[in-house]
């Protein structure tokens, strides 16, 4: 005997609208009956449509915002701990003066640097 097709997968978004759904049938039929309750209960399929989309929405702009943040915290920090390493440098008494002149231009360019991602994060 030949083994049984599978069933067709559904889709997660599917799934996820179908959740929704019976979420909030389960909160509108807590609803006293009335108009109101009739017409939530045609159009919790679209409502739950939209809380669905609202909140795959605010989700990614929160994941954003997070990652953006870290990343501005990451480089932080890499640029702090390369300008002590430069300071450290700088102030060795056998350090040639091109080198202390390189020195001076590479921490005020990564000083500028760090300044200005820090205000592309703020816009």
């Amino acid at each position: 005997m030949p083994a049984r097709p599978r069933a067709p997968e559904t889709y997660s978004k599917s799934k996820a609208i179908a959740t929704i759904t019976t979420a909030l049938s389960a909160v509108i039929f807590r609803v006293p009956d009335g108009t109101w309750k009739e017409i939530l209960l045609v159009t919790v399929g679209l409502l739950a449509y939209f809380v669905y989309h609202s909140f795959v929405i605010i989700k990614r702009l929160i994941l954003h915002e997070v990652i953006h943040w870290v990343s501005l915290a990451l480089t932080e920090r890499k640029v702090e701990k390369y300008i002590r390493l430069l300071e450290l440098e700088y102030r060795d008494p056998e350090t040639s003066s091109e080198r202390l002149i390189e020195i001076k231009t590479e921490m005020k360019r990564y000083r500028t640097q760090l300044a200005q991602k820090r205000l592309e994060s703020l816009t």
